[in-house]
């Protein structure tokens, strides 16, 4: 059953990581920048949560993406290599909303940690 569950979390997690690289494929004034943004942190959740389900180590409730990191890494390290450091957005009640991930290359960094944790689980699986 767990097995199933974070196949089905990888596949989610797959068809988002692809609907963003579909959408930063348009050119660049035309990326609904927030759609990619969207897209790759569900990614990112997605492929930590069904690592840490795979490996047994289920979440027991909701958990940020740095405690989702911390523990994927006590599985595997390299985790711990990660730069989430782009991930960090504004989400402040204070802020304009256009001011949400608007720069392409803001999001292009989200997505790139994305592909980065689907490569790591990849390697592991080997």
């Amino acid at each position: 059953m767990k097995k199933q569950i974070s196949e089905n979390l990888f596949i989610q997690a797959e068809d988002m990581l692809n609907a963003a690289y579909e959408e930063l494929q348009r050119a660049e004034e035309d990326v609904v920048t927030p759609a990619v943004c969207y897209n790759a942190k569900k990614t990112i959740i997605n492929f930590m949560e069904g690592f840490l389900i795979r490996n047994m180590q289920a979440p027991s409730g909701p958990m940020s993406m740095e405690q989702l990191r911390a523990a994927c890494a006590r599985i595997d390290p390299a985790f711990d290599e990660l730069d989430f450091s782009g991930l960090n957005c504004k989400h402040s009640k204070e802020v304009d909303p256009a001011e949400f991930c608007m720069p392409v290359e803001k999001v292009k960094s989200c997505y790139d940690v994305a592909v980065d944790i689907k490569e790591l689980i990849q390697r592991s699986e080997t």
